[in-house]
């Protein structure tokens, strides 16, 4: 098991902090590198006793689904 900074967050500052994230990936503010932090956000929430659901191969389409233009 991995441990990262966000295993000291709270489950609600983990959640909040993920669908910040996951929101400015989405209208491109943020680049699609932090798909990463989403894991390590995912895995901290996990070990906490919490699921974020996310939907399957969200990034993997084209950038124009990235950009928010569906």
């Amino acid at each position: 098991m991995t441990l990262s900074s966000y295993d000291s967050f709270s489950v609600k500052y983990l959640t909040a902090l993920y669908f910040f994230i996951k929101t400015n990936i989405e209208k491109g503010l943020l680049s699609r590198a932090m798909c990463q932090e989403l894991v390590l956000i995912r895995e901290a929430a996990k070990r906490q006793g919490v699921l974020i659901m996310c939907k399957s191969g969200a990034w993997t389409s084209q950038p124009r689904h990235f950009r928010g233009e569906i």
